[in-house]
């Protein structure tokens, strides 16, 4: 009988939770935005200041993977919100929990290799922490691609980055929502100016320049005009979307290369 009726809930809301599953997968794209401008902002320090390899942090290379993982960026992160139970509360919560792993943790350089782990890692957490439900490590290890085993010494080894402190303020929650938000604004910028530009209509007709100043150096292939004018814009989003990113940057300079 109670599982007759688990089975019915589970019917009743099937369409509701497919319709959150559909939102939270659309924010794949603007999350991996997000985190693919703060591995080029690390890319180009690390490329400037070599010594920044002879410093890392301990936990480091649980992290990272011998090679570059052979999916992008953007698919990893849509099959993890995909089957990984997320809502926007969580992807929220990811974002920010990110965001204090760079603040706190100057010489855990962010790079190809590990960006998938911590990623997995801190939404497992957010998962854990934001949701009343949420699904048993094997299935969380399968969804991301390791085992159950390595899964549960990244959520330990993310806490000790965290200094074990998951909670976001309202405040803190409502930075990152906006975060999100303006990911996403600038993602739907971009794919218009493509197509504007595929039907041949010039962009200096549409009232684009209006809008907020993420992406107003972005070109129709959504990549910058030039390396030396779009420096500054793109060091503004990151600064916006991830508030400890340029201490981050400063510190990881300071710390290995003094």
């Amino acid at each position: 009988m109670g599982d007759r009726h688990a089975a019915a809930v589970d019917e009743e809301q099937a369409p509701r939770r497919l319709d959150e599953a559909s939102v939270v997968i659309s924010y794949a794209e603007p999350v991996a935005l997000m985190l693919e401008n703060l591995i080029d902002a690390t890319a180009k320090h690390l490329a400037l200041h070599p010594c920044l390899q002879q410093e890392q942090h301990h936990l480091l290379p649980l992290f990272e993977s011998r090679w570059e993982a052979p999916v992008s960026l953007t698919a990893y992160v849509r099959r993890l919100f995909k089957y990984s139970g997320c809502t926007r509360g969580t992807v929220v919560a990811m974002l920010a929990l990110f965001d204090r792993i760079i603040e706190r943790n100057p010489t855990f350089i962010i790079s190809q290799r590990s960006i998938h782990r911590v990623l997995l890692a801190t939404t497992v957490l957010a998962l854990k922490f934001w949701e009343d439900f949420f699904y048993a490590n094997a299935f969380l290890a399968r969804v991301g691609g390791i085992p159950a085993a390595e899964l549960k010494v990244l959520e330990v080894s993310t806490l000790a980055l965290l200094h074990f402190e998951l909670y976001l303020s309202p405040e803190t929650y409502l930075q990152f929502d906006e975060a999100l938000s303006q990911a996403t604004h600038c993602l739907v910028r971009r794919k218009a100016a493509q197509a504007l530009t595929a039907m041949n209509i010039p962009l200096e007709k549409i009232a684009l320049h209006k809008e907020p100043i993420f992406c107003t150096a972005c070109d129709a292939d959504g990549n910058y005009a030039n390396d030396d004018d779009g420096a500054d814009d793109r060091n503004q989003q990151l600064f916006a979307w991830f508030p400890s990113s340029g201490a981050y940057l400063s510190r990881i300079t300071v710390s290995s290369c003094s």
